[in-house]
């Protein structure tokens, strides 16, 4: 056993355990939890996940439940099915008036 690892069942405060893969199948589904917050808002914020390939074309772009007000709550199921095997960016965009922040990062399908 690693030193600071503990062996018993750890318990997630949300609904299903995180994972840093970045590797996944067509079989696999994605479900994405997202929280950030926002100052002095000059707009109700707004947001949006999308996939894109390695081309930068968006070949996903699923709904998400959107709690909004200074603290942002976002979830997301995206399924992989149908996906080529290949590189992908997985971007989450909040925007509030002018302001707007994204966050990317890249994962693949084998």
């Amino acid at each position: 056993m690693r030193r600071g690892v503990s062996s018993r069942a750890t318990t997630y405060a949300l609904p299903f355990p995180p994972t840093l893969d970045r590797v996944f199948t067509t079989a696999d589904t994605l479900r994405v939890h997202v929280e950030g917050s926002v100052g002095a808002a000059v707009a109700a914020p707004s947001a949006s996940i999308d996939v894109l390939d390695a081309g930068g074309k968006i070949v996903r772009s699923p709904s998400l439940s959107l709690n909004a007000g200074q603290l942002i709550r976002m979830d997301a199921v995206v399924p992989l099915a149908g996906l080529p095997s290949g590189v992908y960016i997985f971007r989450v965009t909040v925007t509030s008036g002018p302001e707007k922040a994204t966050r990317e990062t890249g994962f693949a399908v084998r």
